[in-house]
């Protein structure tokens, strides 16, 4: 069982990306549990009292509290190396960004005016390869 976590302000896009996410873990016959959150700061609060989910895909451009904060907290002050973050992002040059940083962790466009992201494979290729630590999908 996976714990598969979403944290994206865009309500829309949380729902298409969690709908992808089922339909990989469907495919590959792997039972998941997802939680959504549609901010850092309360992402943030929940991880002060539970567990960090195995997946977490997290938006880069949130309101107060990026991603990267999200992530660097989860990494630095939680010292958790084993939850997998997906960073999503419709800006390429944050991919750099994260890998100059040496963030262990993939990065995942999504499509601007849609909504949701640009392939369901995309979602099936990061189950497939959730154990190597760095990854581009």
């Amino acid at each position: 069982m996976y714990n598969v976590g979403i944290c994206d302000d865009d309500k829309v896009f949380c729902a298409g990306l969690e709908e992808m996410v089922y339909e990989a873990a469907k495919a590959l016959r792997q039972k998941i549990e997802t939680e959504v959150w549609y901010s850092g700061e309360s992402l943030m609060r929940d991880l002060e009292s539970v567990a960090c989910p195995d997946i977490l895909f997290l938006d880069i451009e949130l309101y107060e509290k990026s991603g990267i904060d999200v992530g660097k907290f989860i990494r630095t002050d939680r010292e958790d190396y084993l939850t997998h973050i997906v960073y999503v992002s419709s800006r390429e040059e944050y991919a750099m960004q994260l890998f100059r940083g040496r963030y262990w962790s993939a990065a995942l466009s999504r499509g601007h005016r849609t909504g949701r992201c640009s392939s369901t494979r995309r979602a099936v290729i990061f189950f497939r390869c959730r154990a190597v630590r760095s990854c581009i999908l």
